[in-house]
Formats: structure tokens, sequence, C-alpha cells
């Protein structure tokens, strides 16, 4: 699934039909947390004005040029969710922020305003989107969906069990990826794989965005690809995870990039 623009400043032309965001959100396969018409959110900004917004940025003088050195990213993990039962929601509908996730996107908004990334990339899970929907009404930014960030799929695998319910109902498995995530058969998707699709979407979506670019994904991808992109080894992937809407701000390097910055919200 290629990326789906789902915010920011485009607007349909004079006189063109409007968009049924609903139905767009749908084919995206994004279960919107709030009233897609209400909020304005623009799906596929493709499909809407007929052109690309993300290959080239349009320059005061009104020349297009393509942007292809890398600049700062913030990779970000969403907020607290409402999750009462415990339970493993992994890529499951409806599992929006609580209100201190939500506060915790408000401060990371307010944090990143003083210089606010040009385009905010996110996982198309709801608790991804809505993070970054919070962070763009603070910082103006543009905001996509990228399928390459969404959750590690080994969560998939226990989707719905209760968190606390995993030794019984999959035994070995949470035990096994507590002590080494990298050698877990049992996942579709090993750690290695996880990094190579959310270093892979970093390296096109920098080479192709004029201004800082923020990443918006999950506790593990994030992990994962912060690893992977300043040449670490995941050997204690369980150590210095990422919380609730930390970010982590990387510059890039001669030959990997390097961390600049990490800010936690206020608990």
């Amino acid at each position: 699934m290629s990326p789906s623009f789902i915010g920011g400043g485009c607007h349909d032309s004079a006189g063109s039909k409007p968009t049924d965001y609903n139905r767009l959100a749908d084919q995206a396969r994004i279960a919107p947390p709030f009233d897609l018409n209400e909020e304005r959110i623009h799906i596929d900004v493709q499909k809407a004005l007929g052109v690309s917004v993300h290959s080239f940025h349009r320059s005061a003088a009104g020349t297009s040029t393509c942007h292809t050195r890398p600049m700062p990213i913030h990779l970000i993990r969403h907020g607290e969710v409402s999750n009462p039962h415990g339970l493993v929601y992994a890529d499951i509908p409806g599992f929006i922020l609580s209100a201190k996730g939500r506060r915790q996107a408000t401060a990371a908004g307010e944090y990143l305003a003083a210089d606010p990334p040009r385009m905010i990339v996110c996982s198309p899970l709801d608790r991804a989107v809505e993070t970054s929907e919070r962070i763009a009404r603070i910082t103006g930014s543009d905001v996509v969906a990228d399928p390459r960030l969404t959750e590690w799929a080994v969560t998939v695998r226990w989707r719905g069990a209760a968190w606390a319910d995993l030794p019984t109902v999959y035994p070995g498995e949470l035990e096994a990826y507590l002590d080494d995530p990298r050698t877990i058969e049992f996942s579709p998707e090993s750690i290695n794989e996880l990094a190579d699709r959310f270093a892979e979407a970093v390296t096109e979506w920098s080479a192709r965005t004029n201004g800082d670019i923020a990443f918006v994904s999950h506790e593990d991808p994030i992990h994962a690809a912060y690893l992977r992109l300043v040449d670490l080894s995941p050997v204690r992937f369980h150590e210095n995870k990422p919380g609730h809407c930390t970010v982590l701000t990387l510059q890039p390097g001669e030959s990997a990039w390097h961390t600049a910055a990490r800010w936690d919200p206020p608990q």
C-alpha cells in the first residue's frame, strides 16, 4: 500500500467534486478516531490534486526544486492509548488515545513548534494518526500515513489477547520476546525486517522532503529503527525504549545518524 496523505493545507479546487474523506479513509485502512469530514483531513492529496506533492518543494520564486540532502528527523512514539482491559491491540481499529495520551501529543506538538517539521509521516493505525494530527494542529505540518511505519507483526500474532494471558495462550512466546527478540522464530516478521522497512521509509522521505520530518510510530518499530539508523546492535533491545510521545531527534552523519536530542513529555 502506498503512502496516503491525511492532513495539511491542501484543498479541493473550486468546482471539483467533493472528496469522500470517509471512503478514502476506508481505502487507506485507517479507522478514523474522529469525524474526518469535520476535521477536513485530506486522505489522498495526489488523487485530489492530480499531482505528487512529495517529490518537489515550491520555492518562494515559484520554481520547483527536488530535495536530496537529508535533514534532521524526529522519531516519535504515539501517545498513551485507552486500553482498560490490557489487551494486545496490535492493528485492531478503535484504540485511540487516552486523556493522558492526548495531553502527551499536545505537549510534543508544543515542543516541536519552535522548529516545526515540514512533514509528519505516521503509521496508519489509529493511535499514531491521532497523535500526528494533534501534533500537526500546533506545528502546521502536513501529515501522511506510510504502512512501513505500522506495528511489528509479532504483536499482530497476539492481537486481542490480554497481555497477562499471553503465557497461557501462547506458551513461551512472550518469554522469548522479552529474552531476545532477535531469535523469535514464531514471529511472521523478524526484527531485522522491521528495521529494514522503517529505515527504508526514513531514507525515502528524507530524500524527497525539503525540511525536517517527524516519524510517528510504535514502541518497537521506533526502537528498531533508531538502533538501525544510529548503527547500534539490538542485542539489548528492551533497554532505553521510547516512552509515549518521546521525541528522538537525529542528525545525519557521514555513515550513520547520530542522536541530537531526546525529549520526554511531562508525566
